[in-house]
């Protein structure tokens, strides 16, 4: 309800929809490899990015992949990642993002894990982590014309090799090169 029982507009539900909105503006949808029962891609660009319950997962089952479809092109030089919230695994170990433009699926250039500056970066852009990370930012250089954002998962930390990414965030920060 967006109004209390005293008549007064109940602010966090109000926050909640205007992020969805936001979220809604961003992407115009997904598709997954497998989407496991309650846990849809569609759970991974909703905006709520710090509840354990809510993300995709894929029942374990590698090399996964999902695809985030931006609602309009857009230009990115960061991409935020949060996966395993508020647990101690399902996060992502080796993985590989890859961007759309101009209907070619193309690798992401100057590659690097902010949160791990020794991350190993395959020549195809298949990152490598020693360790999970719950929030990870991706830094590349910038890309125009960007139609769609697809995640391949190879291995987690978890030990049945499911993941929840829990909210995938797209930004075009300052300062970075251009491709």
């Amino acid at each position: 309800n967006c109004i209390t029982s005293a008549g007064r507009p109940n602010f966090p539900i109000y926050k909640a929809l205007i992020l969805l909105f936001f979220f809604l503006l961003e992407f115009s949808g997904c598709s997954a490899s497998v989407n496991t029962h309650s846990y849809n891609c569609l759970q991974a660009i909703d905006g709520i990015d710090n509840v354990k319950t809510n993300g995709w997962a894929y029942t374990g089952k590698v090399p996964a992949w999902a695809i985030f479809e931006l609602t309009e092109e857009r230009t990115m030089n960061t991409l935020v990642i949060q996966s395993g919230q508020k647990r101690s695994n399902h996060r992502l170990i080796v993985f590989r993002v890859t961007l759309k433009v101009d209907e070619q699926w193309i690798n992401l250039t100057d590659l690097k894990v902010k949160e791990d500056p020794t991350a190993q970066i395959g020549g195809d852009g298949t990152v490598t982590l020693a360790s999970g990370i719950h929030v990870l930012q991706l830094k590349f250089n910038t890309v125009s014309n960007v139609q769609s954002i697809r995640l391949d998962v190879i291995k987690t930390d978890a030990s049945n090799n499911n993941v929840m990414v829990n909210e995938i965030i797209p930004k075009l920060e300052h300062g970075a090169g251009r491709l």
